[in-house]
C-alpha cells in the first residue's frame, strides 16, 4: 500500500497527516512537540476535505456537479505541472479546463482536447426510449 504523508511544521510542533490517497480523507494525524517527548496521535475521526484540484476522475465529476457553466461547458480548475499537464499532486500552478458535459470531452484553456471518456458524459442515457 502506498501512503502519502503531508508534513506541517512550526517552531513548536510538527504534524504529519497520513493518507492512503492524495485526494482522500486523512487516516491519521500524528503530532510531535519540540518541548515534550510525548507523541500525540489522532485517529480515525479526523476529517479533511479532499483537494478537488488534484486530478482524478472522481474530482472531475465532483467539480462538474457544482461548476459554473459558460457556453455549454463546465468550467473546472486543476493543478498542472510546468508543462501544463494535469497533475495528481499539488503544484504551484492551477489551470482552467472546460468539460463538455454532453460527450465527456475535457479541454484546456485553448480548447485543445486533453482527454475524452464516456465516464465524463453527464447526459449519457438521456433521450433513450
Amino acid at each position: 500500500m502506498v501512503v502519502f504523508v503531508n508534513r506541517l511544521a512550526n517552531d513548536d510542533a510538527s504534524a504529519f497527516i497520513v493518507r492512503t490517497h492524495p485526494a482522500r480523507t486523512a487516516k491519521l494525524l500524528v503530532i510531535f512537540t519540540a518541548k515534550s517527548t510525548e507523541l500525540v496521535v489522532f485517529a480515525p475521526y479526523l476529517t479533511m476535505e479532499p483537494d478537488l484540484h488534484l486530478f482524478t476522475p472522481e474530482n472531475l465529476l465532483e467539480q462538474a456537479s457544482t461548476a459554473e457553466e459558460h457556453l455549454g461547458y463546465k468550467i473546472l480548475s486543476f493543478y498542472v505541472d510546468d508543462a501544463g499537464i494535469l497533475s495528481k499532486s499539488v503544484t504551484q500552478h492551477r489551470a482552467t479546463f472546460y468539460l463538455s458535459p454532453s460527450g465527456g470531452t475535457l479541454r484546456d484553456e485553448h480548447l485543445n482536447i486533453v482527454l475524452y471518456s464516456a465516464k465524463f458524459d453527464l447526459y449519457k442515457g438521456f433521450g433513450r426510449a
